[in-house]
């Protein structure tokens, strides 16, 4: 017979009917699409998530986990996360964000040549995602962020157009299924014999370019620094420049 904490979880997923907040989809778009920049300027990369007008709104509270506990089922059911059962409970969730490797600006995911990148991860008022306690976004409403930094990694950057194309914005889930719990309600053990960790697993509200194609690209045109050359030759033209016009004026007096 299963105990109480058992019995209890199934009466917290009753407590939340079935709802239809799966349906909570939007897009991401990039704020400034285009630029150009210097060979040596490091790029903000600033997004702007937008629900569909058809989309169920986004609240979000961190300290009700549980409320979340269909909304969760149903999204990993959609995307086949747990087919030996359903969650039991929700211990945690966060907003978050992801991007694949695309495009020139890195060699890689995360480092170059010619650009290394870091995650910002924070709202325009400066509050960090995983610092965002609560936030509420309703249908065709749109929220601003700061999605991460390109530097350039080994001194400035090459003449030429650089292009990023996919990042998403994602529900972060932490729980428990129903088999993680032994016939007294207990977490099963690790091979350590330490309870078992939680289950997780994201869900993506909105996303950008998964196309990559240029049309929904992020791209900036790096401008090159002039060499040493080209200042003393911009000096010596601007000096005769100078010269030639005294002379001018001393030639009418």
């Amino acid at each position: 017979m299963k105990n109480m904490l058992y019995m209890s979880l199934l009466a917290l997923a009753a407590i939340y009917p079935a709802s239809s907040q799966a349906a909570i989809k939007g897009t991401v778009s990039f704020v400034e699409q285009h630029a150009t920049v210097s060979a040596t300027d490091s790029i903000t990369v600033n997004l702007r998530l937008t629900l569909d007008a058809d989309s169920d709104a986004l609240v979000f509270d961190q300290s009700q986990p549980q409320a979340w506990l269909n909304f969760a089922n149903e999204a990993a059911t959609q995307n086949g996360n747990f087919p030996e059962g359903e969650l039991a409970q929700v211990v945690s969730l966060n907003i978050n964000t992801w991007f694949l490797c695309s495009g020139s600006f890195t060699s890689g995911c995360s480092d170059g040549p010619p650009y290394n990148f870091t995650f910002s991860n924070k709202l325009t008022d400066g509050r960090g995602f995983f610092d965002v306690d609560t936030l509420s976004l309703g249908a065709g409403e749109s929220l601003d962020y700061e999605f991460g930094v390109f530097t350039p990694s080994a001194g400035p950057v090459a003449a030429g157009t650089y292009v990023f194309y996919n990042t998403g914005f994602t529900v972060n889930f932490k729980g428990y299924l129903l088999t993680d719990y032994d016939d007294q309600g207990n977490l099963k053990l690790d091979d350590e014999g330490n309870p078992i960790e939680p289950r997780w697993f994201d869900y993506d509200i909105g996303s950008t370019c998964s196309s990559q194609e240029l049309s929904c690209a992020f791209t900036r045109t790096v401008v090159a620094v002039p060499e040493p050359e080209s200042y003393a030759l911009l000096g010596l033209g601007l000096g005769l420049i100078g010269w030639q016009r005294r002379r001018m004026l001393i030639a009418r007096v």
